[in-house]
């Protein structure tokens, strides 16, 4: 993860902010944690916006109703915590801090690149010099491990965690038909045993983002553009081969193949994820 993507600001009065207030009177801290959530998706994209057909996907991502979810970033808006411009939504005190802060970002790197090159001139020109003949090896920061821990359900009774799994077995499969769109026309794919099985499966190994990125990256891929998408179903993009394959890909290429000329970023390890 690159660093200017760690954090964003967060006040420490936010909970007393009157819009915040408004969100918890109406929502309860379910909206508070579904506000700030939406802002951190929203600070993972390239322009810290998203579209607002990607709210089910979100949902699907945070394991939250979708109908519950919309009404949420729906009142955000209209108490301007979002803007939006009926296609789109953002927030627009996150995007002055996210380029405000690339800006900082880049004037760092070129302020310790111009001190970089002025210790190593210094170093030529006297070899004996043990002051900065040293480099430090820094390596890369642990960010943190993925955790499989599971979060506190509060003593759920069997037929409440079989209706809540069935609930996001229903989305993923809205989700899938909203993003599988051929023709203009959304699909008509059904949840059946066999997809409830593969999603149970795969969430334990896989996050809802990362099916939901392999499937959009399948979608792209040229031999399915050019079959008509037609190998593209749920069962197809819960198989481990098929997730691993386009998560481990890059603009429809191979990651293997691209490393020397393009990406230089971490390939993702599949080895724990055979079933």
């Amino acid at each position: 993860m690159a660093k200017d993507t760690l954090y964003f600001r967060h006040d420490f009065n936010a909970l007393s902010d009157p819009k915040i207030v408004k969100i918890r009177m109406n929502f309860g801290m379910e909206g508070y944690g579904v506000y700030f959530a939406t802002l951190e998706i929203l600070r993972a994209q390239d322009s810290c916006m998203q579209s607002l057909s990607e709210l089910n996907a979100n949902a699907f991502q945070m394991n939250f109703d979708s109908s519950k979810y919309a009404a949420i970033i729906k009142f955000c808006i209209d108490e301007k915590l979002f803007e939006s411009d009926g296609s789109s939504y953002w927030s627009i005190r996150l995007c002055e801090d996210f380029f405000e802060m690339k800006e900082k970002s880049k004037q760092a790197s070129n302020s310790a690149r111009s001190r970089w090159e002025k210790k190593r001139n210094a170093n030529a020109l006297n070899p004996q010099s043990k002051g900065n003949a040293k480099e430090n090896s820094i390596g890369e920061e642990s960010i943190g491990e993925k955790s499989n821990s599971k979060p506190e359900l509060g003593n759920p009774t069997p037929e409440s965690v079989t209706s809540s799994f069935k609930k996001r077995c229903n989305l993923f499969i809205k989700v899938f038909n909203e993003t599988r769109v051929i023709g203009g026309k959304p699909s008509k794919f059904k949840l059946n045993d066999k997809i409830e099985k593969s999603l149970k499966a795969r969430l334990e190994s896989y996050s809802p983002e990362e099916i939901i990125k392999a499937l959009k990256i399948a979608l792209s891929d040229p031999y399915h553009t050019e079959n008509n998408w037609k190998h593209i179903t749920p069962e197809f993009i819960l198989r481990v081969d098929k997730l691993d394959k386009f998560l481990n890909q890059v603009n429809g290429t191979p990651v293997a193949a691209q490393q020397k000329a393009v990406y230089t970023g971490p390939v993702r390890n599949t080895i724990n994820h055979a079933k």
